[in-house]
């Protein structure tokens, strides 16, 4: 689960789909969960997503070309064994 931002005044809701700019399929890589308004013309979000994906950048909203996410450190951290 991670939480993002977007430069968007449009709310996205819980099922809207994420997606990367970097792949050649433009298949999701994840799932908003829940999302609000932000005072600044932006909105909050937390979302499902593909931790490779993550990684990689260049993630957005609705479709590859949406509106660009903005990340902060995940909420739950996995062990690698």
């Amino acid at each position: 689960m991670y939480l993002a931002f977007a430069e968007t005044k449009t709310v996205s809701k819980p099922g809207d789909q994420v997606f990367s700019q970097t792949r050649e399929d433009a298949q999701s890589i994840g799932t908003v969960v829940a999302a609000g308004p932000k005072p600044e013309g932006r909105i909050a979000l937390l979302a499902v997503l593909e931790i490779n994906a993550v990684q990689g950048g260049k993630l957005c909203l609705y479709s590859p070309s949406g509106p660009r996410l903005c990340f902060n450190s995940s909420l739950y951290r996995l062990e690698e064994t």
